[in-house]
């Protein structure tokens, strides 16, 4: 009796075998290295007739992930070495990390992403970027995957998507290609035949829609010098623009003031009570904002060295000859002392023959500059009275 029991035991644990699946993973059982058994565990998946992973298992079993068979001393777990670079978040920077995992018992049937760099990829405008690339994929079916597809397999299959990935980027310039989206790239090479044909039918690999997305782009060190310089120019003239912007405000409010202190010269009033006249009457306002802008930008080309347009269209009357006035003022070339500056006659070489009659345009360039001296001499007279009157 005793020996009948101790035989049944030892026959129990030499053909009666079990081992345990990793939820989302798939265990395959060899026997003189043919595969026998192929375990699924995965909440609502199982194995169909053709050893695809499908969706419509049972949700949960009570036993969980132990597999128990009837089998010989001869069966075993498959085992094989699993190398990967996966991302990991470290010190807030996502970097890639290499793995190898030795005598691995499994295969990843629940997506996971995976990461590929291709060097010097030449894109549509002629830049030759590295690419780094994050592959989102998984098996279907565990005994393509393993025995169908070249050794250690999810390198293998990144090799093999890396052509797809190189050619594509040669349709886009490097700026198009610092912007794509994962729904982007998949809309352009989902259907290439190295993902529906190679990896999913022949080797049981299956790369997940959008699951193609770009890392990151390093550029050319002769690209970055080339950003690096533009920034810098564009910063450079920013800067011109705002310093610009701030003297042409400044110009502005000065020669705004240096008109309403002049009115109110003319005037015998104080700037303050010509600011609120201006202020208090829309259409005087809208008149003065006009005459400003044309003494502003008259003062511009005079600054610049240009002729100055003394026409002072809309003005009338003490508005007109106080801009005619400032503009021949400030025309003026002055020297220290402020007195304007006397033109030395050129003496001409013995010889030289007389210089020709006056044409049209002198003789109305003439007129009109003695036109402004006069109303240069009465602005000051106007002025000297205003002030006898204040005092």
């Amino acid at each position: 009796m005793w020996s009948g029991l101790l035989i049944a035991i030892a026959l129990f644990f030499i053909f009666v075998k079990f081992t345990k699946a990793r939820e989302g993973t798939g265990k395959m059982i060899t026997r003189f290295d043919g595969v026998v058994k192929v375990f699924i565990q995965w909440s609502g998946w199982y194995k169909d007739k053709n050893g695809d992973v499908v969706t419509g298992g049972p949700q949960r079993r009570w036993y969980g992930g132990l597999r128990v068979w009837l089998g010989t001393p001869w069966d075993k777990t498959y085992t094989y070495n699993l190398r990967f670079h996966s991302i990991e978040e470290i010190e807030g920077k996502r970097v890639p990390v290499y793995h190898e995992i030795k005598n691995a018992d499994y295969v990843q049937l629940r997506p996971d992403r995976y990461w590929r760099k291709s060097l010097e990829v030449e894109t549509k405008d002629g830049q030759f970027p590295d690419i780094e690339w994050l592959v989102g994929m998984r098996s279907i079916n565990p005994e393509k995957t393993i025995f169908k597809a070249p050794s250690n397999w999810v390198e293998n299959a990144l090799t093999e998507l890396e052509p797809t990935l190189r050619q594509y980027g040669r349709t886009k310039n490097l700026d198009k290609l610092l912007n794509l989206t994962r729904e982007q790239i998949w809309k352009d090479i989902g259907n290439d035949r190295a993902i529906q044909i190679v990896l999913k039918d022949e080797w049981g690999i299956k790369i997940d829609e959008q699951e193609i997305g770009i890392l990151n782009v390093i550029l050319p060190p002769e690209y970055q010098k080339a950003l690096a310089a533009e920034s810098k120019a564009k910063m450079e003239a920013k800067a011109v623009q705002t310093k610009a912007e701030i003297e042409a405000i400044a110009r502005a409010a000065e020669t705004i003031g240096t008109v309403i202190e002049m009115m109110a010269r003319a005037r015998g009033k104080k700037p303050e009570e010509i600011q609120k006249e201006i202020d208090d009457d829309p259409k005087l306002k809208a008149e003065f904002l006009s005459l400003s802008k044309n003494l502003l930008i008259r003062k511009l080309g005079m600054e610049s060295g240009s002729r100055v347009d003394i026409g002072v269209e809309g003005a009338e009357g003490i508005e007109r000859l106080i801009l005619n006035s400032l503009a021949a003022w400030q025309r003026m070339p002055m020297g220290p002392t402020g007195e304007a500056k006397k033109e030395k006659p050129e003496e001409k070489p013995e010889g030289e023959k007389p210089a020709k009659e006056e044409t049209k345009e002198e003789k109305e360039k003439k007129e009109e500059e003695n036109e402004i001296e006069k109303g240069k001499l009465f602005f000051e007279k106007r002025v000297k009275e205003a002030k006898e009157q204040e005092d």
